[in-house]
């Protein structure tokens, strides 16, 4: 029984765009959806809501200069430096009465949280524009982008892009695998509709970290909802219509639809609490090598992949035997690590999320979308000003932080996991404790930083043996704990939290989740840090592409350095593992070809011939097996009776059932109709004949029973038979009859009964019956 495998989003490759990994396998009649991620990469493509937000309330200060305002003389904070050129303004209006600002206060700047009180729609009150998800008046489609540093952003309320939805008819899914956290952020989409009656398995701790994450996701979505309005997600937003994509520069146009204007679909309105809850109902957590079927012809399993805490690697056993390796990495500070020998007897590998092992090649170069010679000179000074430090280990992390601390500096860390996030914060902690910088404050902003703190403290079994360790010996599994009791690690909820006032000092460490540099509080933080060359910007998650993410924030004078943490396979352990487990069959993505071809050597099952690579909408059809293995029950064993064969062979007839059980085959005691006992078997069962007849033997015997016979050989008229000489035996005394004998048959004919008989006997002389 062949698979088939489609390929829906290859990774985060920037130059593509091709979008996180999500494949379709077709397996034993059964369609998995293997992840259900959001591009979150594409959050590149906008402005920063903290951009907007600030902008906005500047515009309503000008406003109310103009008008004489008591106000009027207020300091305001130009954010936006001189390289930003816009191609339209859209100024919100508000009476005094409604404009409602939340303020915080840093020292010498100012960030803003705007609270609208309304949806905005397209109309004009004194003069001012409101925006809508309609275009400006009196302006052209390009009014919905902004040009900074050389490249071009949408300055609008954004949408997420998820998989390739629109390709699939999700009626036929059987069942969604997830394998971490960031793989589920578009699961609300899928259950939203109606036609999708599939299952949904992930892992414990990665149902409970992703609903975490989708829920921080929607908070943070909010800075957008305020500056802009609630979408109407009941049709596709203007500047997302073909016309005014047209009117986007190349690249802009290219990553938000294919080629062909196609990709439109895959563009989806941010869900809410509420979806997040009603998605989370359908998920069907299971632990480690816990195995379950689907519909009985399927059995999945998750095994340990070690790049984050619960994440998974899954075997699906059916005809054949494949494993699904997601992002993985083989050894982790916090997580368990990555189990091979779960893998041992499976005959097919999928690798996905995979990572190049050259650092060059983890920045891939985007081309600007410049629209004239003048921005593309702005862009080169922009980048002759700063530049992006790469690493590989933390500790050089540490080190990195520990002297922009000393210098004067504070430290923002951008995270993209609990787990790497954890293992930070103790190697920070440890390294500020051996420097003397024990009194600087560490914060972790997030919604949802209180509850993963606890949670993160309540699972030890799915922790490396380093961590349960610790558990024996009464110890906290991480040091988080006692920080929080030394009051030097701090958990807020918000940055514009009433506790930010009392806390803050400079300089400092603030941990926060990397929402592409768009969202949260990396934003307004990043703002406030810019133009100090002693602060430092952590980005901690591989493949993010620096130059495009900073651009809106251009001139950065801060340093910053990417720290490209493990949690992915590069392409010499995935030579290593096909060496040593040594597969039928290896699938790998296209782009790792040049890299991977090199290192497979070219013996047995490690070579390139076993491997096939696939690439963007391609249909793998990997072939069923040439035998299949199953098992027996008792009872069915016990009802063999074999018999010796002439040639060394030993048969025998057994009535059974042939069943399928989490993708192994099962022989087992039939069925019996209702009233029916154990002598129905017997009777349902025909005699098989072993054997064949000998002419010239057929023949002595007969005529030592008193039969006259004559041999008559004649060649077949059907060509296909292979001229295949066909005997006759015509017998004319004591009764007349005919003896034909056939390649697979023997046929008599005769009026006489006890000629019949007697012919009859002397075939079966010859046969062995079972």
């Amino acid at each position: 029984m062949a698979m088939e495998l489609t390929c829906l989003g290859l990774g985060k490759d920037q130059e593509t765009w091709a979008g996180p990994s999500c494949h379709l396998l077709q397996v034993g009649g059964a369609h998995l959806l293997l992840e259900c991620p959001l591009d979150l990469a594409m959050l590149h493509l906008f402005l920063p809501a903290a951009n907007i937000t600030m902008r906005n309330h500047q515009h309503i200060r000008l406003r109310d200069a103009t008008r004489g305002s008591k106000r009027a003389d207020t300091t305001i904070d130009t954010l936006h430096h001189s390289n930003v050129k816009r191609q339209c303004l859209a100024v919100y209006h508000e009476d005094d009465n409604d404009d409602q600002i939340s303020w915080f206060h840093l020292d010498d700047m100012q960030c803003a949280r705007h609270i609208p009180q309304r949806n905005y729609r397209e109309e004009e009150r004194s003069g001012f524009l409101l925006r809508s998800n309609g275009p400006p008046e009196n302006s052209s489609y390009s009014g919905f982008t902004c040009v900074i540093d050389g490249q071009t952003f949408l300055d609008v309320e954004p949408w997420y892009k998820t998989a390739e939805f629109a390709a699939l008819d999700v009626s036929s899914l059987d069942a969604v695998l997830i394998s971490n956290p960031e793989g589920m952020l578009g699961l609300p989409f899928l259950t939203h509709m109606e036609e999708f009656s599939g299952k949904i398995y992930a892992t414990c701790v990665t149902a409970k970290l992703g609903q975490l994450m989708m829920e921080e996701l929607v908070t943070m979505h909010e800075e957008y909802v305020q500056s802009f309005g609630r979408s109407d997600c009941s049709k596709k937003p203007f500047w997302l219509n073909l016309p005014a994509i047209n009117g986007y520069p190349p690249f802009l146009k290219k990553a938000l639809v294919d080629d062909d204007g196609v990709g439109r679909a895959n563009w989806q309105c941010l869900y809410r609490k509420e979806d997040v809850e009603i998605c989370m109902k359908q998920v069907q957590c299971l632990h480690y090598d816990e195995e379950v079927s689907i519909y009985d012809c399927l059995g999945i399993k998750p095994s340990s992949s070690g790049s984050e805490l619960g994440a998974s690697n899954w075997i699906i056993s059916g005809a054949r035997r494949l494993s699904y390796f997601s992002a993985s990495h083989f050894t982790s500070g916090h997580s368990m690590a990555l189990n091979v020998n779960s893998h041992i007897l499976s005959e097919i590998f999928l690798f996905t999320d995979l990572k190049s092992d050259s650092i060059n090649e983890v920045d891939a170069a985007i081309p600007s979308c410049s629209l004239g010679e003048e921005e593309t000179q702005d862009q080169g000074e922009a980048q002759s000003r700063h530049e992006v430090n790469l690493v590989q280990e933390l500790p050089q992390v540490c080190e990195a932080i520990s002297e922009a601390v000393i210098s004067g500096g504070s430290v923002l860390v951008l995270i993209s996991g609990i787990g790497a996030f954890l293992e930070a914060l103790e190697a920070i902690a440890q390294t500020f404790d051996n420097s003397g910088l024990s009194d600087v404050p560490l914060f972790f902003i997030s919604p949802v930083a209180e509850e993963l703190l606890v949670y993160s403290n309540t699972i030890p079994e799915w922790l490396c043996a380093e961590r349960q360790e610790k558990l024996y010996a009464g110890e906290a599994l991480f040091r988080h704990v006692e920080l929080l009791q030394q009051k030097r690690l701090h958990q807020l909820s918000s940055i514009y939290s009433a506790k930010v006032i009392k806390l803050w000092k400079e300089p400092c460490v603030v941990f926060a989740v990397n929402w592409g540099l768009r969202l949260g509080p990396a934003v307004p933080l990043i703002h406030r840090w810019r133009q100090d060359a002693r602060c430092l910007l952590v980005l901690s998650q591989a493949g993010i592409n620096a130059k495009l993410a900073l651009a809106p924030f251009q001139p950065l004078q801060m340093k910053v350095l990417q720290y490209n943490r493990g949690g992915k396979l590069g392409e010499t352990e995935v030579s290593a593992i096909i060496e040593k487990l040594k597969p039928e069959m290896s699938l790998v993505s296209e782009m790792m070809r040049g890299k991977l071809e090199p290192l497979l050597g070219g013996d047995c099952k490690g070579s390139t011939d076993n491997t096939a690579f696939y690439n963007m909408w391609d249909v793998l059809t990997i072939p069923g097996p040439d035998r299949v293995e199953a098992d027996m029950a008792a009872e069915v064993a016990c009802s063999i009776r074999p018999k010796q064969l002439d040639s060394g062979i030993a048969i025998s007839q057994v009535t059974m059932s042939v069943q399928q059980n989490k993708g192994k085959w099962l022989l087992d005691v039939p069925k019996l109709p209702e009233g029916e006992g154990p002598s129905f078997i017997g009777r349902v069962r025909e005699d098989i004949c072993w054997g064949s007849v000998t002419v010239t033997e057929l023949v002595n015997i007969l005529q030592e029973h008193g039969l006259c016979c004559e041999v008559i050989s004649k060649e077949q008229d059907n060509p296909s038979a292979e001229n295949l000489c066909e005997y006759c035996i015509d017998i004319s005394s004591p009764s007349p009859a005919k003896v034909e004998l056939r390649p697979h048959c023997t046929l008599i004919e005769t009026e006489d009964t006890s000629m019949r008989e007697l012919i009859t006997d002397a075939v079966k002389s010859f046969l062995t019956f079972i």
